[in-house]
């Protein structure tokens, strides 16, 4: 049977540990987990620059030391099925697996070239917080698999609104913020209030 391999595309800004707790998740259930900072058009303006985003992903799969857990830049690319579809082309012999939050789970179908996605995924894998699932085993005609985990309920823009008053988030792996401070990043207040959206509520991603 071909491996499985979880894909997993988050903005990183900046990763968190609930974050490397949906990583070592993954890792529990799939061969190989497969993960990077995303490139989002519609996101970049006020993040942190993709490569100091890569930086601190490479550090959270550092931190967490698994065999089978592995950090991917060669794979960011603007869209989730242009990666996608470029892992399926080198690596065709894998089964892939995109995995995702329940909120950006149901909005897959408005995706951009959603058709490529299906046409080159294995299925998707819902990471949810407890009770939080969204009950769907198939979606577009692939199979959806749920992993459910104690995830704290921890938001980016939270983060980047602490970082920048200069606290230092419990949030946060102790090697991600040392690299922020050394990196001067989420300094500017004003920044971060533009970013925020009050009333959101916390996502393990949505991309």
């Amino acid at each position: 049977m071909a491996p499985d391999i979880a894909l997993y595309g988050l903005s990183a800004d900046p990763p968190h540990r609930g974050h490397a707790q949906v990583m070592a998740l993954l890792a529990q259930h799939f061969s190989q987990v497969w993960v990077w900072a995303v490139d989002n058009p519609l996101k970049r303006q006020g993040m942190a620059p993709l490569m100091a985003r890569q930086q601190m992903v490479a550090l959270t799969v550092s931190h967490l030391g698994l065999d089978n857990l592995h950090h991917r830049p060669e794979f960011t690319s603007p869209w989730t099925a242009e990666s996608v579809a470029i892992i399926h082309f080198l690596c065709p012999q894998y089964r892939l697996w995109v995995a995702l939050g329940s909120d950006a789970l149901q909005q897959v179908p408005e995706w951009l070239a959603v058709e490529l996605l299906i046409a080159r995924s294995h299925g998707f894998v819902e990471v949810t917080r407890a009770g939080k699932s969204t009950g769907l085993t198939r979606l577009l005609g692939l199979p959806v698999r749920s992993l459910e985990a104690d995830i704290p309920p921890y938001a980016s823009h939270t983060l980047r609104a602490q970082l920048a008053r200069t606290e230092g988030p419990e949030a946060l792996l102790p090697e991600v913020y040392t690299y922020i401070r050394s990196q001067g990043l989420y300094t500017d207040q004003g920044a971060e209030e533009r970013l925020q959206m009050p009333g959101q509520p916390a996502s393990l991603e949505a991309q």
